[in-house]
């Protein structure tokens, strides 16, 4: 890498950072390489785009720095867009990114990398492709007025960045990715657990050996290897190929060891782990501050390779991670529709057990058959948008979570119960006070097609049942404008009307 494209402001603060945290970590080498004050995830801008590599390390390093409690940056621009103003006499940090200036080898001609990486394999020979290094300047979000702009942004943040700790039966850190991963066999080597005392990358056989996680003093330090490890099996020919070194001790293997490290720190955050520099490569801490001091391109040179080796790595890392997410949503997708399915066919009663027993719901679907009580319910308290379904010939009602959660409460206060007796009551003082008219054995119920239906006797004579409208329904129920006789009444008014002139051609 040719240090005349490299971004000398950028070039200056990472050597700077670097050669103080190596420092730090000499006093106390067991004090982890990125300190994030409890926080898990990547560096990311105010839009949620994560920085990876030599960016992602810097801006650990300065949020570690200045004791900031978020990995979170923003461009000058992006927040006043934000509606965030700097802090006067903050200083920002430079992150970089590479672009290209692509030639013609023949006629001079300039093209974009966008119209390079459009052409064939043969017509990309014809250019000369230079990369260089720009940077441009970022703030960290502790060094705007977020806390009081934007406190709903500030605590959405926190809570991103909280981490959600699993611990297995022993009390274990535990990190599905990682475990997935290897289940799954998905990363570029085979990674075997098994009981030995060390852990290694087998460059000849192209293997990760690891001793298994109870063999290790907690989670953390298993996946922190395992990630070590891998950070080395990407130096293979056939990947990266990194000069590796071959024995310890070595400059190659001290060099090879810092990508190690540097990569797993990197990665290891991506899934809540800050990682320490391991017993065996304390030795080489003076070695690599000497090189970074005396030979400005080694870090350059260093951070190149675990530019690459990281984004390998977590390349495969957030593939497990949505997957992860995936299962999830397919998961409560699954439950969702279970759950609709479980209130649709069970009592209303029941509810009260599904609802401490953790279901989530946006809406509930009540069986119009079974479910009396709940339209009951329902047209008393004037949820007539909802009971009009059941008038349309639907099987189910749908009702909102809002009104499900009332009427879970309304069940668990006997509140139907009441509305019930109260119906039947006055069914029964009806039927008393018309027992001597022709109509007799007045009752409603729920019919077949989920709608409610009156039915009697007419001079004896048992009638077919008549399906209530919905107007009717709420008349009888919810406005008590009418009773049951005069429901009957009106239902069956021809009958009646014909029975009355076929008595009075008798007569």
């Amino acid at each position: 890498m040719a240090k005349k494209n490299i971004d000398e402001k950028f070039l200056s603060t990472f050597t700077n950072l670097m050669i103080n945290r190596i420092k730090d970590i000499s006093e106390d080498w067991k004090q982890p390489w990125i300190n994030t004050n409890g926080k898990v995830g990547l560096p990311q801008n105010l839009d949620g785009r994560n920085y990876r590599g030599l960016n992602s390390l810097v801006l650990y390093f300065v949020a570690a720095k200045n004791g900031y409690e978020l990995p979170v940056y923003t461009t000058f621009k992006q927040a006043k867009e934000n509606g965030l103003s700097i802090n006067k006499g903050s200083e920002s940090t430079p992150i970089v990114y590479w672009n290209y200036f692509i030639k013609d080898k023949v006629f001079g001609e300039k093209i974009t990398i966008e119209d390079w990486r459009d052409l064939s394999n043969k017509e990309k020979e014809k250019y000369n492709v230079v990369p260089y290094m720009r940077h441009y300047n970022v703030f960290n979000v502790e060094q705007t007025n977020i806390r009081e702009a934007k406190p709903e942004l500030w605590e959405k943040l926190e809570k991103q960045f909280t981490p959600e700790i699993k611990r297995d039966e022993k009390e274990m850190f535990v990190s599905e990715a990682l475990d997935n991963m290897v289940k799954r066999n998905s990363w570029a080597v085979p990674i075997y657990l098994k009981v030995q005392d060390g852990a290694y990358y087998n460059k000849t056989s192209d293997y990760i050996a690891i001793p298994q996680k109870n063999q290790f003093v907690n989670g953390e330090s298993f996946y922190s290897t395992m990630l070590h490890e891998m950070a080395h099996s990407t130096g293979h020919p056939e990947r990266l190929n990194r000069e590796m070194g071959d024995h310890f001790g070595s400059r190659e293997y001290g060099r090879e060891e810092l990508v190690a490290e540097l990569t797993a720190a990197v990665s290891a955050q991506s899934v809540g782990i800050a990682t320490t520099i391991r017993d065996e490569n304390a030795q080489y801490l003076k070695a690599w501050l000497k090189s970074i001091k005396e030979y400005p391109d080694f870090l350059l040179n260093i951070m190149n390779d675990v530019n690459k080796a990281s984004n390998m790595v977590l390349d495969v890392v957030e593939k497990e991670q949505l997957k992860i997410y995936q299962d999830k949503e397919e998961t409560l997708a699954e439950i969702h529709s279970k759950e609709k399915t479980v209130f649709a066919t069970q009592a209303p009663t029941e509810m009260k057990a599904y609802k401490e027993s953790g279901f989530n719901y946006d809406n509930v679907y009540f069986d119009t058959k079974l479910s009396i009580d709940v339209y009951k319910y329902l047209l008393k308290n004037g949820y007539d948008s909802i009971i009009s379904q059941a008038d349309q010939g639907k099987s189910f009602v749908e009702v909102p979570r809002q009104y499900a959660d009332k009427l879970v409460d309304a069940i668990n206060k006997n509140e139907l119960i009441e509305i019930e007796k109260k119906t039947a009551d006055k069914t029964v003082d009806d039927k008393e006070q018309h027992s001597a008219e022709r109509i007799t054995d007045v009752h409603v119920f729920k019919h077949y097609t989920g709608q409610y239906a009156v039915q009697c006797f007419i001079d004896g004579k048992e009638q077919q049942p008549e399906i209530l409208s919905y107007s009717e329904t709420k008349a009888l129920f919810k406005d008590k404008s009418i009773s049951t006789i005069e429901l009957a009444q009106s239902k069956y008014e021809h009958s009646l009307s014909d029975n009355e002139q076929s008595i009075g051609m008798k007569r």
